[in-house]
């Protein structure tokens, strides 16, 4: 009887040992090294912004603040073309309407170069090659302000429009620089959608691109899906209110602090004529410019043929026999990282979501809904990209990529996963 005993009283030793083992790797697991990780990123951010110093941009939102209206900002409203009929968008001229309806007013900011932070049309300098544009711009005196917009799709419910700022470079504090070659690269892309209600014609929400994530703002604050709302949606009339970064370029909501350096920001508004100013490269303020709006039918013409070298490099595979190109091509684009390199607005792939890559540009209804939880109709009437890319409907295209919406059972996952995304969006935006 004694060595049995003794045999199991070892055993249980043995068991013990090993369980307070097993307790201590998963203490590890789920709170020292999230704690760790979580110091560690707010002792980056904190180093950051004593590097930045002058030129850190980050704001409080106002729905934290508790803000519900921007004051004004500076300079001569545009005022609403007039023309844009909510249930109008067969013909090339109402969908042009609609989108100088709702496009934005923007408060750029610029940094140690100034000229790398004016949004420029992609063929600036006479081709649609931009390998070639950073060199072009230094032989170029001056350069007039673009902003690419239009009409993306119509549903039976909203409006979707597309904007995007193109930049010849994307560069950083010299220090940053020199940490990391992804932290600059030849030509930049970002930009934002809005989503309009059909019935009021009012924008109801608006989610931006900003660096590598989606963030998203609308004017009540509130989201049930897996996104959270990062500041208030500010209307000028019918457009939106917008911030873009210096350097980096990243794109959000302006908030009312934003204002607060309106002697250093540059404020950009449609032009009604076509007639696009030409902002100093400098880093003072200028509250009255007016900036073309030009349309994406070239990018689209080109994304049919991505391996036609102008414009786009590489493809993404949307289905078997559906592709578009994946980069805006560069000289230095193989030396910097995949989610460093420059992208079209349908490559924006959010890591932290559930919205495939080339959903949120091609299919936004899927995007809203999923970011914001608002249900939304995915009856598609009018679809740009999808008929000018590949000469299908909108609809067919949903079911070619077959794009489902999250189902039910799948929120209490999708949401436990928004808390880490939004956690990586608030590092992403404190370290721009």
């Amino acid at each position: 009887m004694t060595r049995p005993t003794r045999l199991l009283r070892g055993g249980d030793r043995l068991g013990g040992r090993l369980g307070w083992a097993v307790f201590d790797v998963a203490v590890a697991i789920l709170f020292v090294v999230p704690v760790s990780l979580v110091l560690l990123l707010e002792g980056v951010i904190l180093g950051n912004r004593m590097i930045l110093v002058d030129d850190a941009d980050v704001v409080a939102s106002d729905i934290a603040r508790g803000v519900m209206h921007m004051p004004p900002v500076p300079g001569t409203p545009v005022p609403d073309p007039g023309a844009a009929d909510v249930e109008a968008f067969s013909g090339p001229d109402e969908r042009r309407a609609l989108a100088l309806r709702y496009a934005p007013v923007i408060l750029l900011a610029t940094s140690h170069r100034p000229e790398w932070d004016i949004p420029v049309s992609v063929d600036f300098d006479g081709n649609w090659e931009p390998r070639d544009n950073p060199a072009a711009l230094e032989r170029i005196d001056s350069v007039p302000a673009v902003v690419y917009g239009e009409l993306t799709a119509v549903t039976e419910d909203a409006f979707y429009l597309t904007y995007t700022l193109y930049r010849v470079r994307d560069y950083d504090h010299p220090l940053r620089q020199r940490i990391s070659r992804m932290a600059h690269h030849d030509s930049d892309n970002e930009g934002f959608h809005v989503r309009v209600n059909r019935e009021t014609g009012r924008v109801e929400s608006l989610e931006a691109w900003f660096h590598n994530r989606f963030v998203l703002c609308n004017r009540s604050g509130l989201s049930s899906g897996t996104a959270a709302v990062e500041g208030r949606l500010h209307l000028e009339g019918y457009r939106p209110i917008i911030y873009s970064q210096s350097r980096g370029h990243g794109v959000r909501c302006a908030q009312s602090a934003d204002l607060d350096g309106i002697d250093r920001l540059k404020v950009l508004r449609p032009s009604l004529t076509g007639r696009a100013d030409v902002p100093r490269a400098d880093r003072t303020g200028e509250s009255d410019l007016r900036y073309r709006l030009a349309g994406f039918s070239a990018w689209y013409a080109r994304a049919a043929e991505p391996d036609s070298r102008e414009l786009f490099a590489d493809t993404i595979r949307l289905t078997p026999d559906l592709i578009v190109g994946h980069y805006i091509a560069g000289l230095d684009r193989e030396d910097v990282g995949y989610w460093a390199r420059p992208k079209p607005m349908w490559a924006w792939d959010d890591p932290f979501d559930t919205v495939p890559v080339a959903v949120w540009h091609l299919l936004p209804s899927f995007s809203f809904e999923a970011h914001e939880g608002v249900p939304t109709s995915h009856d598609y009437l009018f679809n740009a990209p999808a008929r000018a890319v590949f000469g299908i409907t909108g609809n067919e295209l949903r079911y070619r990529m077959d794009v489902q919406p999250v189902p039910p059972s799948e929120v209490p996952v999708v949401k436990s996963l928004g808390v880490i995304g939004r956690y990586i969006t608030r590092v992403f935006m404190a370290l721009g």
